[in-house]
């Protein structure tokens, strides 16, 4: 009957659920068994009530220990073949558009390497295992997006974001790091029932649209969250509303920053299973 409840709370979709999620943690405090081991779900249970109904609660972040263990996979991992969506991607900061004649050259000569603007970060950085003082994705001002293609369909579970030490950077720095965030994933079938939806049409960036999108294809809200800088650890893990969602599109949105005229974007990351290991 507990791991009812408990599921109900992973929903986390209707008032209905709220109420069940603290009846939930009350079977867990009362059960003689959690009381001497308590499960990982009701470990958790504290941390995943305050998602309800279709207007999602900004989420605070959780601690480690309320995951599973061990960590699920990051999808959001260059290495492991997700790719950013350029069409879906804000431009990125003071990096020109090429001519089609310095396409060619740098086409011809280097490889297709942007030999002159080599310094400036790509939005792939933020799908790269490093972070260090400077190597972020740069966009204008205090809104914007990145959109990454999984390798694979994926169940969504969490997301984290990144970012250096505050005590390592300057004030100019700290001003472009994000805070509040909004996370968008492609819907293949029907969207979870009270899901906040959008259309791609809404969140392009381009005259056209990525390949296997339309202008009707339909996103639904994972999260809505604010991204704390000061708080310790830097790095951030936030659950996702509509568990059980199957997707290979992800959009993390940047509604606000920290005061800056641009904002930073370092390592994002977006944890869950894959669709082959849960129907395999």
């Amino acid at each position: 009957m507990g791991t009812f409840f408990i599921a109900c709370c992973f929903l986390g979709v209707t008032n209905v659920a709220l109420v069940l999620c603290h009846c939930a943690r009350a079977v867990c405090a009362m059960s003689p068994l959690t009381a001497l081991n308590p499960g990982p779900l009701c470990q958790a249970t504290k941390y995943l009530h305050n998602i309800v109904e279709e207007t999602i609660t900004t989420l605070s972040p959780i601690p480690e220990s309320a995951l599973p263990s061990p960590i699920l996979r990051n999808f959001a991992s260059q290495g492991g073949g997700a790719q950013i969506i350029p069409e879906l991607t804000s431009p990125t900061y003071n990096l020109p558009p090429l001519s089609w004649i310095a396409w060619t050259r740098h086409k011809i000569f280097n490889g297709g390497y942007d030999m002159d603007n080599l310094h400036i970060f790509r939005p792939s950085v933020v799908l790269e295992d490093r972070l260090s003082d400077g190597a972020c994705w740069q966009f204008s001002g205090n809104q914007g997006q990145v959109a990454v293609r999984l390798a694979e369909i994926v169940e969504i579970s969490h997301v984290t974001v990144d970012y250096v030490l505050p005590t390592l950077l300057s004030e100019v720095a700290i001003r472009r790091a994000p805070k509040n965030i909004t996370v968008w994933a492609l819907v293949y079938k029907e969207p979870p029932v009270n899901a906040l939806t959008r259309n791609a049409a809404v969140l392009l960036t381009s005259r056209r649209m990525p390949a296997k999108i339309s202008h009707t294809s339909t996103f639904a809200m994972l999260a809505q969250f604010q991204f704390d800088l000061h708080l310790n650890p830097v790095k951030q893990i936030f659950n996702v509303a509509n568990c059980g969602m199957l997707t290979d599109v992800v959009i993390f949105k940047i509604e606000s920053n920290e005061g800056g005229n641009t904002t930073c974007i370092y390592p994002i990351g977006i944890h869950g299973k894959s669709s082959t290991r849960l129907h395999g």
